[in-house]
């Protein structure tokens, strides 16, 4: 057997004609290998844990890119599937070990006869197109991810099913733009962001429902669908006016008690789902401007907490709470109670107070006694804080 060593800039290119495994391999630091390219035939094609008593740890940029490759087993030991390495390639279905945390740009793209992909949750990074164009069916998203990556799933017709795991929180560019196919998605809660075009053109996407934690949509996020009902169980996320472009039929729901929320939201109507009646609404400044920076916020009846000057709708006629959010530094106003009127908007204000006071009494010191004595706190009382007298 003959066998080829180049030295090239501190990196050795070995390559291997037996039939055993036709690879090009490029030694990394530590005595490992990454493949770079496979010459075949065969194309099925296992990648192996070692190769010349090497230990192989990755598979390289573009190894098998717009190859005849027909099947691929990948070995327990690889960390990372570089940029287009399976591109165009033939392959039908992938399981990738539990010892890969990334998978590059375009990795899959273009694998149009690949239905089944199985990511463990060892994977946490996904890179743009990676599964762009392919043909599966069902996707799950490991739980070590938390972005979806521009283009990921873009023009996956084939795909029915996606499973989003509730530790991501944003959906990029793209990321299923065109999966025809795909007729319901679950966003999980703990998603905050939606960009622009990220289920553009899900002609078969017809309902969906968005979690309260989400804060932001941008432009044709649900663009071109067939949605007729867009369910918000939240305050109004800051969106675009284009997140509903063309969807003729699209109406967007909200729930009584939250705030933001207009006649239209987003391109669609806006229609608040099962309004009390008779109702009214409340508006709540925080004060002073340092509190707001620092994090303060209201809610009404313990529901969903609301920023400065936000007005909360549809609340029955009638008494509810008002409390406050605590925040490190400041002391918070006491809770208190506000009538809703029907039709009318009720305004509030809640003060924070920085710092937290505290009254230090130094006498009597410890193991002496007074009696009939009477302590007077004197000063203005303000911002809900209590001052009492106190008798020994």
């Amino acid at each position: 057997m003959k066998t080829t060593c180049i030295a090239f800039l501190g990196l050795l290119l070995w390559a291997a004609p037996d039939a055993q495994a036709q690879f090009t391999v490029v030694t990394n630091a530590g005595n490992t290998l990454t493949i770079a390219s496979y010459s075949g035939p065969p194309w099925d094609v296992i990648i192996p844990t070692t190769l010349y008593n090497l230990p192989v740890s990755n598979i390289g940029s573009r190894a098998f890119l717009d190859s005849p490759l027909t099947s691929v087993v990948i070995s327990p030991g690889i960390t990372s599937i570089g940029d287009y390495t399976f591109g165009n390639t033939g392959i039908t279905n992938i399981v990738i070990p539990d010892s890969v945390v990334s998978i590059g740009i375009a990795a899959f793209s273009g694998c149009s006869n690949l239905i089944s992909a199985m990511i463990p949750d060892s994977v946490t990074n996904i890179q743009d197109y990676a599964f762009s164009s392919t043909g599966l069916t069902s996707i799950t998203i490991p739980t070590g991810v938390t972005l979806i990556e521009d283009d990921e799933f873009y023009n996956c017709a084939s795909l029915t099913n996606v499973t989003i795991p509730s530790n991501v929180t944003s959906i990029f560019s793209g990321a299923f733009y065109g999966c025809t196919s795909l007729a319901s998605i679950t966003i999980p809660n703990g998603m905050t962001s939606i960009a622009d075009s990220a289920f553009y053109g899900c002609s078969s996407l017809t309902n969906v429902s968005l979690p309260a934690s989400v804060t932001n949509i941008e432009s044709y996020a649900f663009g071109n669908t067939s949605l007729t009902s867009v369910i918000f169980p939240g305050n109004a996320p800051v969106a675009a006016s284009t997140v509903f472009f063309n969807d003729n039929n699209a109406t967007a729901y909200y729930y009584p008690g939250t705030s933001g929320w207009s006649s239209h939201f987003g391109g669609a109507p806006a229609i608040m789902l099962n309004p009390p009646n008779p109702a009214g609404a409340l508006q709540l400044s925080i004060l002073p401007a340092g509190a707001i920076t620092a994090g303060a916020q209201w809610q009404v009846d313990g529901g969903i907490a609301q920023s400065s000057g936000a007005t909360v709708l549809g609340l029955t006629v009638g008494n509810h709470s008002v409390s406050f959010k605590t925040i490190s530094g400041w002391a918070t106003p006491a809770d208190f109670t506000v009538t809703i009127t029907s039709g009318k908007t009720s305004k509030a204000t809640g003060t924070y107070v920085k710092g937290n006071p505290q009254l230090t009494i130094t006498s009597p010191k410890p193991g002496q006694s007074v009696s009939n004595a009477l302590l007077i706190v004197a000063g203005k009382v303000t911002d809900n804080l209590s001052a009492n007298a106190v008798y020994y």
